[in-house]
């Protein structure tokens, strides 16, 4: 998801340098705010999607019985 920040960033701000100025400063703008909100949102969707993954796992183990591991 970074990298997509980093290729919209990316266009925005070349897209920005070509436009006019009141266009222009918004697209770099936008650019600017990609790089800053993309990561947070990864973050997020990463905690929750754990998040989710962990209570299933939960549901899972508590019917199997759990996992038995032998280490000698």
């Amino acid at each position: 998801m970074t990298m997509g920040g980093a290729v919209i960033s990316l266009i925005a701000m070349v897209g920005g340098a070509m436009g006019g100025s009141e266009a222009g400063a918004m697209s770099m703008l936008f650019g600017v705010g990609a790089v800053v909100l993309l990561p947070i949102c990864y973050g997020g969707l990463g905690f929750i999607t754990s998040l989710i993954g962990a209570a299933i796992y939960n549901v899972v183990v508590g019917l199997v019985g759990g996992l038995e591991l032998d280490v000698q």
